[in-house]
């Protein structure tokens, strides 16, 4: 009888390594394409929660009547915290993306599961200071995947409990990941006494750098009908 092959140390490396490489092509599988498609449920689960909330149903162009749901209750010792949602937010250039997208307070990567993030502490939507708000570029629902498409001019609005907020975009710039400036009240001089700040990752899969557009604030409207600037992307 032939004695049984020995098992060389060799071999059991390369066992481990091919392991080790499948799990990691497991994981940026789950990075690119699952939590792509949870976000987009959240996304989705997070919408119909608000348009619940606001008590309207959803038009003919997709977009429901008005409130907002903030959601203060802190959880037990042990239980998941919830998200604050505090409106959605619509882009007509990047409608597949960005067309009734939740956003929430924080930007932590819990709060960006479940749609753009407001920075906390920056400003309300209309109001004076800076609106930053954040979100995933090719994870966890990619809604800002398309935010080097935008162009100087392009509409930014946003629903909330009361109203709408329109803005429009301005510039585009980029920096190093803790330039955490570009969120101040007023960035750079000159700046609007009412402004934007969108942010995400760049390039693509890398966070090397981030993408910011600022925009400034253009109008309020109090009435729940769909504002002029979203009817023409309709």
């Amino acid at each position: 009888m032939s004695s049984p092959k020995k098992i060389t140390i060799r071999e059991v490396l390369s066992d481990v390594l091919l392991t080790a490489a499948a799990l990691v092509l497991m994981f940026v599988a789950w990075q690119q394409w699952w939590t792509n498609v949870e976000a987009d449920r959240a996304y989705a689960a997070q919408e119909q929660t608000l348009i619940h909330d606001w008590g309207a149903p959803t038009g003919p162009d997709g977009i429901p009547g008005a409130s907002t749901h903030r959601d203060h209750h802190k959880p037990a010792v042990g239980q998941q915290r919830k998200v604050i949602l505090e409106g959605l937010m619509y882009i007509p250039r990047l409608h597949s993306n960005v067309w009734g997208t939740p956003i929430v307070y924080g930007t932590s990567l819990y709060d960006l599961a479940h749609g753009v993030g407001r920075y906390q502490g920056s400003a309300g939507f209309g109001g004076y200071g800076n609106l930053a708000i954040a979100g995933h570029r090719t994870t966890h629902g990619r809604p800002f995947r398309h935010l080097d498409s935008l162009h100087r001019g392009d509409v930014v609005a946003i629903r909330s409990q009361n109203a709408w907020f329109i803005y429009a975009l301005d510039q585009l710039k980029i920096v190093k990941p803790e330039d955490s400036w570009v969120a101040a009240p007023q960035p750079y001089p000159g700046a609007p006494t009412r402004m934007l700040t969108l942010s995400t990752c760049n390039p693509l899969h890398s966070a090397k750098q981030r993408l910011i557009w600022w925009g400034h604030f253009v109008r309020s409207q109090s009435d729940a009908s769909t504002p002029v600037e979203l009817r023409k992307a309709t």
